[in-house]
């Protein structure tokens, strides 16, 4: 049973960090995008 919760805690730090690294690419994607935008307007 313990080994059980240590999974789940495990898992649930996963989710975690794998939430913060969308959020992440979502932010260079939108930089990105305003940088592409930026070009096509030159």
């Amino acid at each position: 049973y313990e080994e059980l919760q240590q999974t789940a805690g495990r898992h649930g730090d996963d989710l975690r960090n794998t939430k913060h690294e969308i959020s992440e690419m979502n932010r260079m994607i939108q930089r990105l995008r305003s940088e592409i935008d930026n070009v096509k307007k030159q």
